[in-house]
Formats: C-alpha cells, sequence, structure tokens
C-alpha cells in the first residue's frame, strides 16, 4: 500500500559563527572515515561473491587462498579509487544521475586499474579476468541499487514537500523575517506550548535569529525531552532553558518570569481538539480562559515587554467551546492594553496543514489503511497554512501588532475538505471513489462549515506587511471580562451546559450545539 507523507517543510539553520570552521573540519574528516568503514567490509563481500560467481559456488581451498591474497591490494585499491572519485558524497542529500555516473566511472576504473596492477606488478597469483568483471557489475549493482533507493526516498521526499502547495492550493506565503532581528536579536524569549506543534516551530524560527535566551515552558515532559535533543545542535551560542511548568500554577509562572525575566513572551498553550472541548467545557475554560489570563497577568506584573496570544478563525462567531473560550481569552487580552506598559497582541489564523491531530494526519492513516477517507459534509471549507507560516505570522505579528490589536493572515479562499482529501488520494498514486472511497460522517459537533477572519463589527484595518490585517473593533470592558471570567472560573466543575451558558453569555455571537440541543428538548 502506498503511504502518503507530507513532510515538515524544512528551516533553514543557524547561522554559523566563525568558530565552527574547525568543527567542521574535524566533522568532514570523521565523515570520511565512517565510509571506510563502511564501504571495505561491503567491497570485500563484493569481491568475495565474484570468486563465488566465477566458480559456481563457494570456492574451494585453492581458489579462497587466491582471493585472500589478491584482496590484501584489491581493497585498498578500490577504496582509493572510490576516495578519489568521491563516490557517496552526496548521498545524504538528493542524489542525482550524476551520481550514477560517477559510480560506474570510479567502478570501471577499478577494473581497469586492477587488471594492469595485477598484470605487471603483482603477477602471482593470477586472477581470471572474469572475477574483475564479475567485481565490476556486482559493485555497479550494490551501490547503484543504495543509490537508486536514496533516489527513491529523496524524490519521494521532493514531491510530497511540493505537495504542500497542492494542498494549500496557493503559493506559501514568506515573511520578512530579517527585519525582525532589532526585535528578537540579544533578547530573552519564553514560549508556551513549546512541546506542540505551532510551540515547537516557534522555536525553530526564532533560533534563525540572535536572541540571547530562549525559554521553553510546556508540562509534556515527553515532548520536552525530545525538543531539547533537536534544539540542543542548532541553538549555537543561544542559551536554551528547557522548562517543565503548568501555566496554570502562577507561583510555577512567577518562579519563571524572575528567574529568566523574559522580554517577550510566544502564548502558544492551548486544547484545540473542537469535538472532545464539547464534550469538556470546564477543561476548555481552565486550558483556554484561565490559563491565559494567569499568564499575560504574570507577564504584566513581570515588566514584559511584549505578549503575543495565538488564538484561531474559531474564535470568530464560534459555533464551539473550544472557539468561544478562544475569543473569551482574546477579549482579556485585549482588555490589558493600557492598564500594563506590557504591548499585548492577538494573532489569528486558520487550520495548520499537517500539525498534530490535523485532519491530514487522520486522511494520511485512513488511506495507508486502505481506507474510507471520511470528510463530515460535502460543502465544509477550511482556511489552510503550513506550519512554518503559522510560526512566521506569530513572530511577525508580535513585531508590527500595536497593543490590544488582534492580528490576521490572508490565507486565501478556504479550500473545501473534500478536495483536499482527493489531492491526498491522488498524491498517494490512488484514485478517489475507486481505489479509496470517501464517506461523508455529517456535521461533529461544534463544528461550522464555514470558518471566518473577522467577525461582527470587526473591520480590515492594513498593516505594514500586505498579508496581514488588523481586525480592528472596540474592544470590550476590562472589569466586565474580568468579571466574567471570575464567574467562568465559579463554574468549572458546575454541569457543562451552565458552563456554555455563562459562555454564550459573555461571548454572545457564540451559537452552541449545546443551545440548539435546549431548543430541541423544549
Amino acid at each position: 500500500m502506498t503511504r502518503l507523507h507530507v513532510d515538515r517543510l524544512p528551516v533553514a539553520p543557524a547561522t554559523p559563527g566563525p568558530l565552527s570552521a574547525a568543527p567542521r573540519a574535524v566533522g568532514l574528516r570523521l565523515v570520511r572515515r565512517l565510509r571506510v568503514v563502511v564501504l571495505a567490509p561491503v567491497m570485500l563481500l563484493i569481491y568475495y561473491l565474484a570468486y563465488c560467481l566465477r566458480f559456481d559456488g563457494t570456492p574451494e581451498a585453492r581458489e579462497f587462498e587466491r582471493f585472500l591474497l589478491t584482496a590484501r591490494w584489491i581493497l585498498p585499491l578500490k577504496l582509493g579509487l572510490f576516495a578519489w572519485f568521491d563516490v557517496g558524497r552526496g548521498w545524504r542529500r538528493l542524489v542525482t544521475y550524476r551520481d550514477f555516473a560517477v559510480l560506474v566511472r570510479a567502478a570501471t576504473s577499478c577494473l581497469v586499474l586492477a587488471v594492469l596492477v595485477n598484470r605487471f606488478l603483482f603477477r602471482w597469483p593470477v586472477v581470471p579476468r572474469s572475477i574483475y568483471l564479475f567485481d565490476w557489475g556486482l559493485t555497479i549493482g550494490v551501490f547503484g541499487g543504495a543509490l537508486a533507493l536514496i533516489h527513491r526516498v529523496g524524490e519521494a521526499g521532493r514531491r510530497h514537500s511540493a505537495a504542500i502547495d497542492v494542498l494549500l492550493r496557493r503559493k506559501p506565503i514568506s515573511l520578512d523575517l530579517e527585519s525582525l532581528r532589532r526585535w528578537i536579536d540579544g533578547r530573552t524569549l519564553l514560549v508556551t506550548g513549546s512541546a506542540g506543534s505551532i510551540g515547537s516551530e516557534i522555536c525553530r524560527q526564532l533560533l534563525r535569529f540572535s536572541p540571547r535566551r530562549l525559554v521553553l515552558v510546556d508540562r509534556a515532559e515527553t515532548g520536552q525531552f525530545f525538543l531539547e535533543r533537536e534544539l540542543r545542535p542548532m541553538a549555537g551560542p543561544v542559551e536554551l532553558a528547557v522548562s517543565i511548568a503548568d501555566i496554570l500554577d502562577t507561583p510555577r509562572l512567577e518562579a519563571l518570569f524572575r528567574e529568566h525575566a523574559p522580554e517577550i513572551v510566544f502564548h502558544a498553550a492551548a486544547y484545540k481538539h473542537v469535538p472532545l472541548m464539547e464534550a469538556h467545557p470546564g477543561e476548555a475554560v481552565k486550558n483556554i480562559v484561565l490559563a491565559t489570563r494567569r499568564l499575560a497577568d504574570a507577564a504584566a506584573r513581570a515588566g514584559v515587554g511584549s505578549f503575543v496570544m495565538i488564538s484561531t478563525d474559531k474564535a470568530v462567531n464560534p459555533a464551539s467551546v473550544m472557539g468561544a473560550c478562544k475569543r473569551v481569552a482574546e477579549m482579556y487580552v485585549q482588555s490589558l492594553a493600557g492598564r500594563s506598559e506590557c504591548r499585548f497582541v492577538t494573532v489569528r489564523f486558520g487550520n495548520v496543514l499537517d500539525s498534530s491531530g490535523s485532519v491530514v494526519q487522520v486522511f494520511r492513516q485512513q488511506i495507508a489503511a486502505g481506507g474510507p477517507v471520511t470528510v463530515t459534509h460535502p460543502q465544509m471549507r477550511r482556511f489552510f497554512m503550513t506550519i512554518s507560516e503559522a510560526a512566521q505570522l506569530v513572530i511577525q505579528a508580535g513585531a508590527i501588532g500595536g497593543a490590544g490589536e488582534i492580528l490576521a493572515l490572508d490565507m486565501g479562499r478556504p479550500v473545501r475538505i473534500v478536495d483536499l482529501a482527493a489531492d491526498m488520494i491522488r498524491l498517494a498514486g490512488l484514485r478517489a471513489g475507486e481505489d479509496i472511497a470517501i464517506e461523508f460522517t455529517g456535521l461533529r459537533p461544534g463544528e461550522k462549515l464555514d470558518e471566518e477572519l473577522l467577525g461582527a463589527g470587526e473591520s480590515p484595518r492594513p498593516t505594514c506587511h500586505p498579508k496581514i490585517t488588523v481586525a480592528d473593533h472596540r474592544p470590550a470592558s476590562g472589569p466586565d471580562v474580568r468579571a466574567a471570567i471570575d464567574r467562568l472560573e465559579n463554574l468549572l466543575y458546575a454541569p457543562a451546559d451552565q458552563i456554555v451558558a455563562a459562555l454564550e453569555q459573555i461571548v454572545p455571537e457564540f451559537r452552541s450545539t449545546w443551545a440548539f440541543q435546549r431548543r430541541q428538548a423544549a
């Protein structure tokens, strides 16, 4: 079964400093030595197999002795010529047909030189020329097969990287990261939800600059462990501080702010799965609304210069508990503008392709299993962006956004989910409706057919970046928002319908499935 993998877009590594040349030279010498360690036994085995082919099986004692005697100079000869032609130099990247040509030239040179050496230098024992021919063919076959495999994997990776453009149905947006250096370089940055898809990508993108320190905050121990292992080699001189913490724990938050004194905070921690939050509205309030409030308050008390909150298009005219909670969090962050020297900014974007638990990952699993691919509704549409775009937007918004502003990315036209499913099936080399069925399962609780980036009463206002706009509207009253969140906090462990009703009072445009069910019951 053909499997589809939409790989993460490559991230440019941090620019090497002036002291990086020596370690790189050492690394190259090590790679060459490792190449010899790998090639030597393979070449010895190939040469032995040539004897086996020549003598129709395991060589007898006399031929085996001849093999041992000649291998002493054949092996160094082949290794030397492979090193001379630099065979295998580019095998870590996407190999090309030039690599095949280099392999053939190296193997042919081995054949010719071995015959000449055996003829004029080492005349005894005489090696049958057919063995040299067998060795030549086996060398090309074995190493050529390895090249073909690497080439195929690389081509698949390149196709799937271009799969991103196909699934996105527009050109990826590239933001002006160079203009951000004055804002980021030399400063201490803190990222919450660092182990998540967006949080971890924000960390990778930030390491393209030169912050003084990058503080990673998440309660996911395993995610933090692997993220540190990934980021540590690319951090260079940037001090990397990996912290296990729950942002609902105010004393722990304040201790982190005292220890690291961050100047910029990127708030990516939150629950995101709509159906799960419909079933657990108290947890959504706790992890989205209360966590944002406590983090923002701690940042203001600690004198943080900029606070960037990640929101979602689901906060606009929300139909889900998750979206309503994000809208309340937006309202609270906006309400802090003017009450603190910290510049509080919010950024909205749509669905992120291939983020953890995304529809792309679900479709990939379903295609790999032979189908069917399940879509909730034939007319469901969503705005999509890449993980890299999302992370860059957050950073860019933090630099250009004014206090209390909500910024949104122009993500082009929304994509029908059924078209996304068909594209993924096609990219897997299969046919939708024939090889893989598409089934419609109906809208789930909290889902809308279409998402929006601007709500009622919000008007777009341009920024200095052509793809970023401000959702301009009058912010909610700070005391009213704080009082409403206090009421929500008192209802955390109340029946779910009471929590939803309280959210409806705070966010009048919230049209929940719970309200629909109450009307149906009445």
